[in-house]
């Protein structure tokens, strides 16, 4: 479904899956609790933890955490993060997601910038569909800060221009109504 995708999305950007003890944790900053409170009642576990200014959604799951882990969403994921194989007409459901995890807006010199943040691999399958669905092109980088600390391998999806980054916004808030509106931003 939609809402499985964005969350799916938040999960490969800010989620961590345990293999020992077939644990799934999801931290948010306290502002975005509707978030976790909407994945935890689709979960059916409803265990938040307090810590400092966060909240922190974890539970067990051998099903669940086989599942991501099938696809995609691994341990220690962050060096090797691959794009899910899931149903096309899903993909800006999960994309939005990831940006809501990994993602920002800036306002750069009058003109918007997006961007998100991941492996090289990841952030070109974004590309490409981005690409072929709303035939915007993204600039592909180096995480300048990444490489001086030895990472050849985290990359950054940018998208600048007013009139481009409306339409991402556009298409990947598209049928949010149906997920109800749980994107932090409120675009």
């Amino acid at each position: 479904t939609e809402e499985k995708a964005y969350f799916l999305g938040l999960l490969f950007a800010d989620g961590n899956v345990h293999t020992k003890y077939n644990a799934i944790t999801l931290k948010f900053h306290k502002k975005d609790k509707d978030i976790l409170l909407k994945l935890s009642k689709i979960i059916g576990k409803e265990v938040l933890y307090k810590s400092n200014d966060n909240l922190i959604l974890q539970f067990s799951s051998r099903h669940i955490k086989n599942e991501l882990i099938k696809l995609g969403c691994v341990p220690n994921k962050t060096l090797k993060l691959q794009f899910p194989n899931i149903d096309p007409s899903l993909h800006n459901h999960f994309i939005r997601g990831y940006f809501d995890g990994d993602g920002s807006i800036v306002s750069y010199k009058n003109d918007y910038v997006a961007s998100l943040l991941s492996t090289e691999s990841f952030c070109k399958s974004v590309q490409d569909i981005i690409l072929d669905k709303l035939n915007i092109w993204g600039k592909l980088n180096k995480d300048k800060e990444m490489l001086a600390r030895g990472n050849n391998i985290t990359s950054i999806l940018l998208f600048q221009g007013n009139r481009k980054v409306l339409r991402l916004m556009d298409w990947l808030r598209s049928e949010e109504r149906r997920v109800g509106k749980e994107c932090r931003y409120r675009w």
